[in-house]
């Protein structure tokens, strides 16, 4: 018999895969239905029906999105939103998720449920803006969403970047931003700039 896990996060929908080929939707309760309660669904292999695929979201604005590579750094993100000031970040971190390396980038693939990843969000305010994004990341990830948990214990739904391209092309590691952001000073002080 499968393990039953139980959150208690408000307005959350989360759709995960196990390692050991099982699959499970839970639907936590908003203020309107938490008299009933909700058990997962569970299949396995093959079996995993349509629906326990995450939905599609088009690109929104007015969205958190949580970044755990190069966009960290809130002058790089600045330049690539295209905006004249750095923006507001907020620290925090998802389950579920682990990083592995794509050359010297990060990329986010599932993990075990207990992994988490650290990183921070940031207030996307216009589809311009997740354009810009989506361009910046290039088609090797795609947009996801994911609840992101702050130090104080609150959470918020968010969307990131997640790894969609050959997973034989990643390899274990981690990604350090300070050493990106040395390596990248090097290379301007190299080219005079």
């Amino acid at each position: 018999m499968p393990t039953v896990i139980e959150l208690s996060c408000p307005f959350l929908h989360y759709v995960a895969a196990c390692r050991n080929n099982v699959s499970f939707k839970f639907d936590l309760m908003t203020e309107k239905n938490n008299a009933q309660r909700h058990t997962p669904t569970f299949a396995r292999g093959n079996e995993i029906p349509p629906d326990l695929t995450p939905p599609y979201r088009p690109p929104s604005r007015d969205v958190l999105y949580f970044f755990y590579g190069t966009l960290m750094d809130p002058k790089t993100l600045a330049r690539v939103l295209g905006r004249p000031d750095t923006p507001v970040l907020r620290r925090c971190y998802i389950f579920a998720h682990k990083i592995m390396l794509w050359g010297e980038y990060p990329a986010l693939v599932e993990g075990s449920l207990e992994q988490t990843v650290h990183g921070v969000v940031c207030k996307i305010e216009s589809a311009k803006e997740v354009g810009r994004l989506v361009s910046y990341e290039t088609d090797v990830y795609r947009v996801n969403g994911c609840t992101v948990w702050f130090d104080d214990g609150s959470s918020s739904y968010a969307e990131t970047f997640v790894w969609s391209g050959d997973v034989s092309l990643l390899r274990e590691g981690s990604f350090d931003l300070k050493d990106w952001l040395l390596k990248r000073r090097e290379i301007e002080i190299l080219e005079g700039k």
